[in-house]
């Protein structure tokens, strides 16, 4: 595990001031994105499913919206689906 440090901050608290050193990991973003997809794959805390077509796809939505604009703007702005469990592609994709 290679763990490096990104970079030193200086921060002030209630006692004074302390640096903070902020880690970075390399592998971490791939690790957080394969985790994510386990959990989607075991349909554990996905809260939304995609139909398109008879082909069902649980996900998560904030996983969607951070991947693309139009699922952050269709679950983020009042529309239908920012409420409904499922959203119905019908063969649009």
């Amino acid at each position: 595990m290679s763990v490096s440090v990104h970079e030193t901050r200086k921060s002030r608290s209630s006692t004074g001031s302390m640096n903070i050193s902020v880690f970075h990991k390399a592998s971490h973003p791939d690790c957080v994105l394969a985790h994510l997809n386990t959990l989607r794959k075991h349909c554990m805390f996905t809260d939304v499913t995609l139909w398109a077509g008879d082909r069902a796809f649980p996900c998560h939505r904030a996983v969607l919206a951070a991947s693309s604009r139009y699922f952050e703007a269709m679950f983020s702005h009042g529309l239908r689906e920012s409420r409904d469990d499922t959203v119905n592609f019908q063969d649009n994709l």
